[in-house]
């Protein structure tokens, strides 16, 4: 025979949660605090708020943070003041509240989750400090690429490079302390322009981006961003191609621009942007094969020509006027040099331009003068 029991409990004896509280945002300021405030249905529970603070971002390397206060009370009142401080994680702060009654020994395990935000303020850009240098030559302050209401078009050109100058800092002075933790990166959109002037980028099937370099001794980030001469987009008919010179008409302010997005994140996640919009004049790309091959061309030219003018200046020095020891005389066997009847020989050298006879000519084959030996 099997025999079972029965738990029950009375519920008259659970504390009751009549209302709980809290504040929302907050900053980590060491003076805003998140209170927990909660009324219950006793004055002698032991009450403890579960409190859990999870990152916004992937960018904070902290984890999720938890932490447990006991509340105090006045009759039914129980509360407790966190104050968050600089090495609290921003992002969401969850809490419940686990009331205790000593005398029945129960639990109440249902209360209410609550969500407060602990706030994380941006960084800012320092613009009048913060610089463009383009090819080397025009300097542009990011104060300068814009108007309190609109946006200045800054001209560039294809193969353009822009080194960067950026000086950030964070808007409050109790998060980063300098911008040396905060990541900066510069990418080039191409947008349309609207009739409105509104801007409507068009997304690449791969962005175009540079990240810029912490530097101590300044406080800045500092990079380089070259101008491509074409960036890929999706078609109908598939992946092309396409030049980045902006197609825009000033007239109508229609057409196609170019911006430059720079984005910087701070330590734990939060960001800021600054848009830069330029438009990308047309230029022909230098191909590096094509000036290896011209240089080239000119070298062997040049070998050439010097070569030549050796070869021509030695010839030149064989040059001299006939005289008798060019000849040389051959007679037939038997013959003296009484007798009256001889056939003139052949040289060896033409005596005019000193070419170098292996056969018997009457002429040179070189300079064309007769070789023929004179009486």
């Amino acid at each position: 025979m099997k025999s079972s029991k029965i738990l029950y409990y009375d519920n008259l004896l659970v504390p009751q949660i009549s209302s709980i509280i809290t504040t929302t945002d907050l900053e980590r300021n060491g003076i805003d605090s998140l209170n927990i405030d909660a009324t219950l249905d006793g004055i002698a529970y032991n009450a403890t708020a579960y409190l859990s603070l999870y990152p916004l971002t992937y960018y904070t390397e902290k984890g999720t943070v938890n932490k447990t206060f006991p509340l105090s009370n006045t009759f039914f009142e129980y509360s407790y003041d966190y104050i968050p401080t600089s090495t609290d994680v921003p992002g969401f702060a969850i809490f419940y509240i686990v009331p205790f009654n000593p005398i029945s020994n129960y639990y109440n395990p249902y209360s209410p989750r609550l969500v407060s935000l602990i706030n994380n303020n941006p960084p800012e850009f320092i613009e009048e400090s913060s610089t463009i240098i383009i090819d080397n030559s025009q300097s542009v302050t990011f104060d300068e690429t814009h108007t309190e209401d609109s946006l200045k078009v800054i001209t560039i050109s294809q193969g353009s490079r822009l080194d960067f100058r950026i000086n950030i800092t964070d808007s409050v002075l109790y998060e980063d302390q300098d911008s040396s933790e905060m990541n900066v990166s510069v990418n080039l959109f191409i947008a349309s322009i609207s009739e409105d002037n509104t801007i409507e980028p068009i997304n690449p099937r791969t962005n175009i981006f540079s990240e810029l370099i912490y530097e101590l001794s300044s406080n800045t980030h500092t990079g380089r961003f070259i101008i491509p001469y074409t960036m890929e987009f999706s078609t109908i008919t598939g992946p092309k191609q396409l030049s980045t010179a902006s197609q825009y008409d000033r007239t109508s302010e229609d057409g196609y621009l170019a911006f430059l997005l720079v984005t910087v994140f701070d330590s734990e996640g939060e960001s800021e942007e600054f848009l830069i919009v330029v438009l990308i004049e047309p230029s022909r790309p230098i191909d590096l094969m094509l000036v290896i091959i011209i240089i080239s061309v000119v070298v062997v030219i040049a070998l050439i020509l010097g070569v030549s003018l050796y070869l021509r200046k030695k010839r030149k020095s064989y040059l001299s006027t006939p005289s008798e020891s060019y000849y040389q005389y051959h007679y037939e066997s038997g013959s003296s040099l009484e007798s009256n009847d001889h056939t003139p020989g052949l040289v060896d050298y033409c005596p005019y331009c000193g070419y170098r006879l292996t056969t018997q000519q009457f002429f040179c084959p070189s300079c064309g003068k007769s070789l023929r030996l004179q009486e």
